[in-house]
């Protein structure tokens, strides 16, 4: 399996207030997966998560729904 996670960065405007928030983007086979464009505004949050997806090695298939479990909890 060769599935890589990388941390992105981007900017929401909610009620006229603009926002940084964090997510993630998978790489397969160094190939454009998936993504999750706002996931955290906490940048360390959204860091650990992505360590924890390279540091198992997570199947892009599995990638979805370990975030949104992250989310959730």
């Amino acid at each position: 399996m060769n599935a890589k996670y990388k941390l992105i960065k981007n900017s929401r405007i909610i009620d006229n207030t603009r926002y940084i928030v964090y997510g993630i983007e998978c790489y397969y086979d160094n190939n454009y997966y998936d993504s999750f464009n706002d996931i955290v505004l906490n940048k360390s949050e959204a860091q650990e998560i992505c360590d924890f997806l390279n540091k198992h090695n997570i199947s892009p298939v599995h990638f979805i729904d370990i975030v949104e479990d992250f989310i959730a909890k």
